[in-house]
């Protein structure tokens, strides 16, 4: 698992948490402040609790698992692109079958290998 997909929903909790406790507790739509808001009916004469700072909370906790996705991806290393040009694949020196033009690891250069693979290990070597 990617590392990016285990800060994410981290981060996101963290946000979610400093939001919530800089913004304080909920208090009623008319702003009446009651200490007992969370049980049944303290705010059921003054208009209901205001959602307000928990929508905050949640949409702090959004973007900031947001840019974590966001921002991360792509980082680390490449594989090179598969140069232009590449119309007539090689036979398969085991097989027959036409070879796929495949990339080395971290960025190393290219081979042909058998697309039949692991069942056939037929490679060539790219001159290119």
């Amino acid at each position: 698992m990617k590392k990016r997909f285990v800060v994410a929903p981290v981060l996101g909790l963290a946000a979610f948490a400093a939001v919530s406790w800089l913004l304080g507790p909920p208090d009623c739509r008319d702003g009446w402040n009651s200490p007992s808001i969370g049980a049944a009916g303290a705010c059921s004469h003054h208009g209901g609790v205001d959602p307000t700072s928990t929508i905050l909370a949640v949409l702090a906790a959004l973007i900031a698992a947001g840019a974590v996705l966001f921002f991360a991806q792509g980082r680390g290393p490449r594989e090179p692109s598969i140069p232009a040009g590449i119309r007539t694949p090689l036979p398969c020196p085991k097989c027959g079958r036409p070879l796929d033009l495949k990339a080395k690891g971290e960025g190393r250069g290219f081979y042909w290998g058998c697309p039949d693979w692991p069942a056939c290990e037929g490679t060539r070597p790219y001159d290119g």
